[in-house]
């Protein structure tokens, strides 16, 4: 499964290539609820800062299934919705060192943790791009729009949703 994500990372494998397990998704989900969360705490973020990076996973995963849906592609939910969520949680893996780079460094070098955040995020929309170009069978351009429109709104409707139930 390593080889496998490592080959997604590098736009190698397509969310074809992923086992159709949903058991596998919810352990993704959950995996990917928690260090969202956890890693903002850990950050020291307010407690509705957390919630709402803990809620946009799940309102990320009820946007992929109705862009899904929408397009006529439902079936294709629980591999590109494994897919995201691997893509994710490898990158959050590979950033988790950046803050404590950032909180050691001197204010001459405290940018290249900011940088290095920046080019993992941009590389992650590529990815999650090729994800969606191969589950919308649309050309990478178009897979990236649909990437940065779920993760937009995802954010976005997060924030919404804790300000509306924590008052």
């Amino acid at each position: 499964m390593l080889a496998l994500v490592g080959e997604l990372l590098l736009l190698r494998a397509r969310p074809q290539d992923l086992p159709y397990s949903r058991g596998l998704l919810a352990a993704l989900l959950g995996a990917s609820i928690l260090t969202q969360g956890g890693m903002l705490w850990s950050l020291g973020a307010p407690s509705a800062l957390t919630a709402a990076g803990a809620s946009a996973v799940l309102v990320r995963f009820g946007l992929v299934r109705g862009v899904l849906f929408a397009l006529g592609r439902a079936p294709r939910f629980v591999k590109t919705m494994s897919a995201l969520l691997l893509a994710d949680l490898a990158f959050r893996l590979l950033a988790s060192p950046l803050p404590l780079l950032a909180g050691e460094a001197d204010p001459g070098s405290a940018a290249l943790p900011a940088w290095a955040a920046l080019a993992l995020g941009l590389w992650l929309l590529v990815v999650q791009g090729h994800v969606f170009a191969h589950a919308c069978e649309v050309r990478l351009p178009a897979g990236v729009l649909i990437a940065l429109a779920i993760e937009v709104s995802a954010a976005l409707l997060a924030v919404v949703a804790v300000v509306v139930v924590m008052g």
